[in-house]
């Protein structure tokens, strides 16, 4: 049937009858339809989701024949871990899914009631159709964060979307009207189920190609591409900005500025001007060559097949800036990577390093601050929120300009003198814990694409993380008015790891100094501390700690033998 051929579902030939009756899972099982089924990109098996490692607060929403995804079985992984990626899915592809379900449905509600009264079909045709506004759209609107990696819509607009995708797509979906003549039926024309699946076809053609692909992924990709990745056992999965992955060699050779010895400039501070940014539970590290990691086999790790992400690390700068990615998009960050401004509501940035032991101290002054603008300086853990002010949630502690307030937990209490343009205000930490503590390791993340640059996507639990916060005792904040101690603002914090931060409100400017040097010193009284400076290095040594240790653990180092 031509129809069927043109199908972008169906990534299977001649072969998928046999298929679907023959093993598939570790369990040597067939295929269980209704469930969770996950196919795997090498060998096109389909997997159990019960019998994977990977779980579903591993990959978020599911539902049954979803087909936005990447899933490598641990047989045909490079980690030899089983691996996930969640992709962005066009409305298509939402539509395809949503097909298979009700017409996985009705085919069991005709098993059970073995009666003809509750199927609707065209009188031409024996292809199933379903209401566009009793079936279609309730369903979408009931599983949209399984359907799709996009935050859901809050208006109806897009109910004209579906409308339009059913009618541009002849192909693929078949319309008429009801009986009674005065709605439009919808239905799939391929009605197996079976054929719902990954179009990983397209996605290997698109790679080997010269980078022309056409199908509606690659429309929907814009800059932000996969690249790489795999989820460990218990992992995160990936998702919030990422499309087909795959590429030929001569397209990564000239695009692909990390994987290769191609020189990109960069600017001083050593990270791309163009990035993601974090954004709700998904945050970016930008990712760098590891040199102690084994050597990709290009070989084994073709277009089809996805680069491991333990040949890479999280690039570590060796001075402190403010973080490129780690911001509300609405500041403006200025070149040196020091100053920031900003604009209307209260937005956030933190530090490119973080510290969890010891004393350590920064400044930050004043450039301008207009009427009716403000700020709150202090420290924040990784996932407070950029989209608020500073000591908004449990993740942050802050000193507000006006009054001088104090704030945690959106609670304000009276604290020191209030300051404004001109001043320079110091922030201190003190964390009594002595124990040395590893950073997170990123080698078992996913890796993405954009603007020629990889970076590694990891998704974060703000919420799990709060239920485990715990207060370290002895531990304490306190704030400095051009070196005047102001006092202790905060006793018997939270532990964890802490990020100089700034919340700003309206057109105000602050400009950072991390140290060694500092304008105002602090007190007398105070003065067994350490500059934050110091965690450029210090850290780095850390991480990259943490990354030989996943190295060794796994047999992935590049181990050579000298005489």
């Amino acid at each position: 049937m031509s129809d069927r051929e043109e199908s972008p579902i169906t990534a299977e030939e001649s072969s998928d009858g046999a298929l679907k009756e023959a093993a598939q899972c570790y369990c040597k099982g067939p295929r269980e339809l209704g469930t969770i089924e996950l196919q795997c990109m090498s060998c096109l098996k389909w997997h159990h989701l019960k019998c994977l490692n990977i779980t579903e607060s591993d990959t978020g929403p599911t539902i049954p024949f979803m087909n936005s995804y990447a899933f490598h079985c641990k047989v045909c992984s490079p980690t030899k871990c089983e691996g996930f990626l969640k992709k962005p899915a066009t409305f298509v592809q939402m539509l395809q899914s949503t097909f298979a379900n009700l017409l996985h449905f009705q085919q069991d509600k005709e098993n059970d009631k073995t009666s003809e009264k509750d199927k609707d079909k065209d009188s031409k045709s024996d292809v199933p159709v379903f209401s566009k506004d009793k079936e279609i759209i309730p369903f979408i609107e009931k599983n949209w964060e399984a359907l799709t990696l996009a935050s859901r819509k809050t208006k109806s607009t897009w109910h004209a979307t579906v409308t339009k995708t059913l009618g541009q797509n002849p192909t693929i979906f078949y319309s008429h009207l009801s009986v009674d003549g005065t709605r439009t039926m919808y239905g799939m024309l391929d009605t197996d189920v079976c054929n719902v699946c990954p179009n990983y076809e397209a996605a290997k053609q698109q790679g080997a190609s010269s980078g022309s692909g056409n199908n509606a992924n690659t429309k929907q990709s814009k800059n932000l591409k996969r690249k790489a990745g795999s989820v460990g056992l218990g992992g995160n999965n990936g998702g919030s900005g990422a499309a087909n992955g795959g590429s030929s060699d001569s397209k990564r050779s000239r695009t692909d500025a990390n994987s290769t010895g191609m020189k990109i400039q960069l600017p001083f501070h050593g990270h791309p001007a163009d990035h993601p940014f974090n954004k709700d539970e998904w945050c970016y590290e930008f990712a760098e060559k590891d040199p102690y990691a084994e050597k990709e086999d290009d070989d084994e790790y073709d277009a089809s097949k996805l680069i491991p992400p333990y040949s890479y690390r999280k690039a570590m700068s060796s001075m402190v800036y403010l973080s490129m990615s780690d911001r509300a998009p609405q500041l403006k960050l200025a070149n040196n990577r020091l100053t920031v401004s900003g604009e209307k509501g209260y937005c956030l940035i933190k530090a490119s390093h973080s510290m969890y032991k010891d004393c350590y101290y920064f400044e930050a002054t004043i450039d301008a601050m207009p009427d009716n603008s403000a700020c709150r300086i202090g420290w924040a853990q990784q996932f407070a929120n950029n989209q608020a002010p500073l000591g908004y949630d449990s993740f942050g502690y802050s000193y507000r300009s006006r009054k001088g307030t104090r704030f945690h937990k959106s609670l304000g209490n009276s604290y020191g003198q209030g300051y404004t343009q001109g001043d320079t205000v110091g922030a201190m930490i003190q964390l009594p814990a002595s124990q040395l503590f590893l950073p997170e390791c990123f080698k078992d993340k996913p890796l993405i694409k954009f603007k020629n640059f990889l970076y590694y996507e990891r998704k974060r639990d703000s919420k799990q993380q709060e239920s485990q916060l715990k207060v370290q005792p002895s531990s304490k904040i306190s704030f400095f008015k051009n070196g005047q101690f102001q006092g202790v603002a905060f006793s018997d914090i939270y532990s964890g790891n802490y990020y100089p931060a700034v919340s700003l409100f309206k057109n105000c400017t602050v400009t950072f100094n991390f140290g060694p040097s500092f304008t105002c010193m602090p007190s007398p009284e105070t003065s067994n501390y350490l500059p934050f400076s110091e965690r450029a290095i210090s850290e780095m040594n850390e991480q990259q700690i943490s990354d030989l240790l996943y190295l060794i653990e796994n047999d992935r180092v590049a181990v050579q033998i000298n005489d």
